[in-house]
């Protein structure tokens, strides 16, 4: 560093801003490094019970809808629209699947394929490429059969 400021800047004492580069990397990490255990201790401190999901957030119509996850039977993908099938009724929002899944909660919800997001929940029976959900069969898509069988299987597990 002394090189550089004496040679390509032309400073002859180069001392201070040695020091002074030193003392600012030196408080910039130590600030740093506060801040991020002061957000992962806050983080770590609130209870499962206030950061339990139970509702999905979507707009539908222009009007914001709480669904209970309960009621979820499916999602299903429709471009950037999704359809969340419930028990109820059906709704239609603007929102990606890739979206949709990633604010679901992952041991209830499982991706089955490309357009469709199951509630665990809400499936009556499996074979080797099909999910029933009621009167609805879903076919799993050949990219997730390994990971739907062994969400399953964790599921069944945990269940006995």
């Amino acid at each position: 560093m002394h090189f550089i400021l004496r040679y390509a800047f032309d400073i002859s004492y180069t001392l201070p801003q040695i020091v002074a580069f030193w003392v600012y990397t030196i408080t910039g990490l130590g600030v740093y490094v506060i801040f991020r255990y002061v957000i992962n201790r806050k983080t770590n401190d609130v209870p499962a019970s206030v950061t339990a999901i139970t509702h999905f957030n979507c707009v539908v119509d222009g009007i914001k809808q709480q669904i209970p996850l309960e009621q979820i039977l499916y999602i299903e993908s429709l471009e950037n629209y999704i359809k969340v099938i419930t028990t109820a009724k059906t709704y239609l929002a603007r929102l990606p699947m890739k979206d949709a899944e990633e604010s679901l909660p992952k041991p209830a919800f499982i991706r089955i394929s490309r357009s469709h997001i199951v509630n665990t929940a809400h499936i009556a029976t499996m074979d080797g490429e099909n999910i029933s959900i009621r009167d609805q069969q879903l076919k799993v898509g050949k990219v997730y059969k390994r990971y739907v069988e062994d969400q399953l299987n964790a599921i069944r597990m945990k269940n006995s």
